[in-house]
């Protein structure tokens, strides 16, 4: 023991979250902010530099004040809509959430779905007379597995009547309640089910005990409150739908299922309008697209999914717009968060305009990049690549069969393919190069696949091969021969690329400046136990 006080006293004590690290000006930087961005960093920086970072937004943010971006129309509409979204959650925690209270009565129902269970056997038949004509048979001894061969229940009659252990959750509820009534290794029926009569004989059976509960009880507790409390949510929201007669415009949404683009009028379609606010299609394409990945295919691009998306936005403003309602937006913990988002806000619009204020690269400084970077837009030989996966290898041959026999292979991966990354896109895989081949063949394990690739005919579909993923009809371009991207594919990603470079330079350098004239002062030894 005393060596371990010993040690511990050699070590720096732990910064408190709100020890002060810098000071630049009148602001000031504690030890939990740079905990949060070291979190945010996850070790790719220094606390120093971490540090470092946060004095040059601090000196951002007070430069963007001085120059008025606190009353920057992106920054006030930004701000609206934290503060809308801020009043939204205040307003479930404080009003709706507290009703969500739950019985112990509850819990312990809870508790025992799952802490019970039995070891069951179980026939099934069609009407009562047959299901007490098995029971009468079961008990004078007939065999278990012969009743089990006329069993509608199919997965009693695969395996011989022996259920095997179930909790009393998976159970229907009156099987349930007979299997925890009955006596052990004795048939018990007919109970009535929603299709057929039971007879069932419960081989052994565990109920879980009061200790077991108590053990379990908080986090029960805090499972069944956000049941709850979603539940009371859903319910609030069916209200708020209902009073504002809003409608979401679903045939509109039908006649876009399976793709996420659109001309810019179907982008800018209103599919529903809630107090004054307009929830355009490019709204619930933007949602698809957080939610499922920027190329969303399949069960996301379709129409249920969209009418769902579309329906949360409405909920969202709904629900908003009740906050507000009930002054919300003025609640002392929203206005706090507000004040701190404004601060983030304007360091991110004069960054945005220092950064923004950059000469654009002329076509000069365009082609030296691409001369004295030429490595950067070297092409390994590639070709183009489709295809279509089946469940089996006569499916892919009769899809095979198709595209030969002229229906197009897009139309065959949309409608068939089990690949839904790709189906979407006519069964489109990319361009592969043959470095990639090659990881396919040697480290991903697939060398037929890699060879049904590599030896494909341009433009025919290739035979069948097999994969993990299933059975894969492959169609390729003829191979481009390695070489270079020409200047006039990449010249508009080298212009941005200098430009992005030329604004990270703009911005250090302003941050220089104003730190030159700026106080800044730092406790190192309190950076030194933050950093621990």
């Amino acid at each position: 023991m005393m060596i371990a006080v010993a040690v511990l006293a050699l070590l720096p004590a732990a910064a408190a979250p709100d020890e002060v690290l810098a000071r630049v000006d009148a602001d000031t930087i504690t030890a939990k902010d740079l905990r949060a961005r070291v979190t945010l960093q996850a070790g790719k920086r220094a606390p120093a530099q971490l540090l470092d970072d946060l004095i040059g937004e601090a000196l951002l943010t007070q430069e963007g004040y001085r120059a008025g971006m606190a009353n920057d129309a992106e920054v006030k509409r930004r701000l609206e809509i934290e503060r809308r979204r801020l009043a939204a959650d205040r307003f479930v925690a404080k009003e709706i959430n507290p009703a969500a209270k739950v019985a112990d009565a509850r819990l312990l129902e809870m508790y025992h779905l799952t802490a019970d269970s039995v070891k069951l056997e179980m026939v099934v038949r069609v009407t009562k007379e047959e299901a007490a004509g098995a029971l009468e048979r079961l008990r004078k001894g007939a065999k278990l597995s012969d009743e089990a061969q006329s069993s509608v229940d199919p997965d009693g009659k695969g395996h011989g009547g022996a259920l095997g252990s179930r909790s009393r959750g998976q159970l229907a509820p009156p099987v349930a309640q007979a299997a925890f009534g009955a006596t052990l290794g004795v048939f018990t029926g007919p109970i009535q089910l929603e299709l057929g009569w039971a007879v069932i004989r419960v081989v052994e059976r565990t109920v879980g005990d009061e200790a077991g509960f108590r053990a379990k009880r908080d986090q029960l507790r805090r499972f069944a409150e956000l049941q709850a409390q979603a539940q009371l949510k859903a319910h609030y929201l069916q209200q708020l739908r209902k009073k504002s007669g809003v409608q979401v415009d679903e045939a509109f949404l039908k006649g876009t299922a399976g793709r996420l683009s659109g001309s810019a009028d179907e982008l800018s379609h209103v599919v529903a309008t809630v107090g004054g606010h307009p929830v355009h299609y490019q709204d619930v394409v933007a949602l698809v697209q957080r939610t499922f990945g920027p190329n969303a295919g399949g069960h996301a691009t379709g129409t249920v999914v969209k009418v769902e998306f579309a329906w949360s936005i409405v909920d969202s403003l709904l629900l908003e717009d009740a906050a507000m309602e009930r002054g919300f937006g003025k609640d002392p913990e929203v206005l706090a968060e507000l004040h701190r988002l404004e601060r983030m806000f304007v360091g991110q619009a004069y960054l945005a305009r220092v950064a923004g204020g950059v000469a654009a690269p002329s076509a000069a400084d365009v082609e030296g990049y691409y001369r004295d970077h030429a490595a950067e837009f070297r092409l390994p030989a590639h070709r183009r690549c489709w295809h279509v996966v089946a469940g089996s290898q006569d499916l892919a041959g009769k899809l095979r069969a198709r595209i030969l026999g002229g229906e197009s292979f897009d139309s065959v991966a949309r409608r068939f393919s089990l690949d839904e990354s790709t189906a979407q896109a006519g069964g489109l895989i990319g361009d592969i190069g043959e470095d990639r081949i090659d990881v396919i063949g040697r480290e991903g394990g697939e060398p037929a696949l890699a060879a049904a690739i590599r030896n494909a005919k341009p433009g025919t579909p290739s035979e069948p091969v097999k994969s993990r993923l299933g059975w894969h009809v492959v169609k390729c371009d003829a191979p481009i021969a390695a070489g270079s991207r020409p200047l006039d594919q990449v010249k508009g990603g080298i212009a941005d690329g200098l430009r992005l470079q030329r604004g990270e330079a703009a911005v250090r350098d302003r941050v220089a400046q104003l730190r030159g004239h700026a106080r800044v002062t730092i406790d190192h030894a309190a950076l030194q136990r933050a950093a621990h």
